[in-house]
């Protein structure tokens, strides 16, 4: 379930950036870059896509690498 949170970030933020800095461990990358390859995030629980507090911690950790 990481890995498709993680893929689901990244398909949203390619949606307003042409580039994007994604840093990962080998370990996730090819189970990642399979859920980008077919756009699936059927899975993904609706609890993370629209949990708050998720996007905020998110949007706090965007601020600190500016």
């Amino acid at each position: 379930e990481r890995e498709i949170f993680m893929s689901y970030k990244l398909n949203e933020l390619s949606k307003n950036y042409q580039k994007i800095l994604f840093v990962v461990g080998m370990s996730h990358w090819e189970n990642i870059a399979s859920i980008l390859k077919k756009n699936d995030f059927s899975k993904i629980n609706n609890e993370y896509q629209n949990n708050e507090e998720n996007i905020n911690i998110y949007r706090n950790f965007q601020k600190s690498l500016l």
